[in-house]
């Protein structure tokens, strides 16, 4: 029985550990959808003028109203509520820039830029997904392909009087311009940036291979 018991723990001490795949985006994770790979590499670029924000949006620019710049939010989902929402904005509209990354951002905010999200599903076994930028001086020779995943998220309208498409997302390598997944549009004297792809900054999707690098340094 010790010999069965000692064989029985070699074993599962040997067994591969499982791949945690949970969506944390946490920048401490080192697991693949966590952000610690993005975040040393834009701490190296910025040093000091980078500051990690640990509290909600509303209560940091509410006692730091007057800090100016880029204010990055990254989460699998970000469904900012109003109060949030109209504190974000009001901020950016100062001459200040938002970039939000994430598969959704509350209703406020697509009431306020007129725009709407549907779901992309797989067509594929592969379950495989093709995104493109599209200014030519940042658009790759082939499509970026991800695999991890069944469905993704793109915006079905847009003002398209006053938005600029970034990026395309589709389920085919002969990429759609309509299905848009990065956005950009300018508000008061400031701009905002949309994408509803968070995994372009996971540690997995960067560090899978040097196309999408460039595409997360085209973001």
């Amino acid at each position: 029985a010790v010999i069965t018991l000692a064989v029985f723990m070699l074993l599962e001490y040997n067994k591969p550990k499982e791949v945690n795949w949970f969506p944390s985006f946490a920048t401490h994770h080192k697991i693949p959808y966590g952000t610690k790979v993005i975040n040393d590499l834009m701490s190296q670029k910025y040093g000091d003028k980078m500051i990690a924000v640990t509290r909600p949006p509303y209560e940091y620019l509410k006692q730091n109203d007057s800090i100016s710049g880029t204010y990055f939010l990254l989460n699998n989902g970000l469904d900012l509520d109003k109060i949030e929402a109209e504190k974000l904005l009001e901020w950016t509209a100062k001459g200040n820039t938002l970039f939000l990354a994430g598969s959704s951002f509350g209703h406020t905010l697509s009431n306020e830029l007129n725009f709407e999200i549907r779901t992309l599903y797989s067509d594929n076994i592969q379950a495989n997904f093709y995104m493109q930028l599209v200014n030519p001086r940042l658009k790759s020779d082939k499509p970026i392909v991800f695999s991890k995943k069944s469905n993704v998220t793109y915006f079905e309208e847009i003002d398209t009087l006053n938005t600029t498409v970034l990026g395309v997302i589709d389920n085919f390598e002969t990429i759609s311009l309509k299905n848009a997944n990065v956005i950009k549009q300018e508000y008061g004297d400031g701009k905002i940036i949309l994408s509803t792809f968070p995994e372009a900054f996971s540690n997995y999707f960067i560090l899978d291979n040097s196309n999408n690098t460039n595409f997360t340094a085209g973001l």
